[in-house]
């Protein structure tokens, strides 16, 4: 289980990290998402959001069980999607890619971060990432990341 607070810090450092991104949510659920992300100016997108993972248990023996959480986090641009013309569209997912990619580049990289700075993307498994577009998801055009994180259990 991932330690709440170690992951409201490390995403919420990423604004420092990728400057593109205006602002950070760290959301429990899709009614919660919907309700925070009506409620930010135009000045605060692109935003990056975080759900707070649910963890299964990965019992290797009676004494050594892991836990496999599986994260959710989206790269969204507020759009009006009634006038939306194609070229508008193609810019606001291109952007929202193009951060989506330099994020994933900065766990990997803190996945080998040996020096210390960086304790929970090392359980970044790389081997199970999945990207989506997202479109029209609560006024919101963009892609989501889902990835596992594996930790120590007990």
């Amino acid at each position: 289980m991932i330690p709440i607070r170690v992951l409201n810090d490390y995403f919420d450092g990423m604004l420092q990290k990728q400057p593109g991104f205006h602002s950070f949510l760290l959301v429990t659920t899709e009614a919660d998402l919907g309700y925070r992300v009506k409620d930010l100016s135009e000045e605060q997108f692109p935003v990056l959001i975080v759900v707070v993972p649910g963890t299964d248990t990965i019992a290797l023996g009676a004494d050594n069980v892991i836990t496999a959480s599986t994260c959710l986090l989206y790269v969204m641009q507020k759009t009006d999607v009634t006038n939306l013309t194609q070229e508008e569209f193609l810019d606001t997912m291109a952007t929202c890619q193009e951060l989506l990619v330099d994020l994933i580049e900065q766990m990997v990289m803190d996945k080998f971060d040996r020096n210390g700075h960086c304790t929970l993307m090392t359980h970044l498994d790389v081997n199970r990432m999945h990207i989506d577009p997202e479109y029209n998801y609560y006024g919101c055009n963009g892609w989501s990341l889902s990835f596992t994180l594996q930790t120590p259990g007990f």
